[in-house]
């Protein structure tokens, strides 16, 4: 983890819990996950134009720290939040569309 040798020790423990921030990310992701994977039915509850909406903007978000800010560390707290929301939006539109009985239909097998 790259910090100034003359930074205070305050930056290098902020440097170093930032660093942190992806890990607990991703910890913090895996409950509602697999909360929204064991009970589909709570998908119903879910706005899935506000997860959308927030998917698009971490992406955009991911997008500009890695093509304009290119900092690594950035780049990996904002990559797991967008992995987390898309995973979050999958997971609620499939739950929508089987209890719908829109899902897609079970592939065919050539005889």
């Amino acid at each position: 983890m790259p910090t100034p040798a003359d930074a205070s020790p305050a930056l290098q423990v902020l440097v170093w819990l930032y660093a942190l921030v992806p890990v607990v990310s991703a910890v913090a992701w895996v409950p509602q996950i697999v909360r929204l994977l064991r009970y589909p039915q709570l998908a119903s509850g879910m706005s899935l134009w506000t997860w959308a909406v927030w998917t698009g903007t971490a992406l955009v978000g991911l997008a500009y720290v890695l093509w304009v800010v290119g900092d690594a560390l950035l780049v990996a707290v904002f990559a797991v939040n967008a992995v987390g929301q898309v995973v979050v939006l999958v997971c609620a539109v499939l739950a929508r569309l089987r209890s719908s009985g829109l899902s897609a239909p079970p592939p065919t097998t050539v005889s």
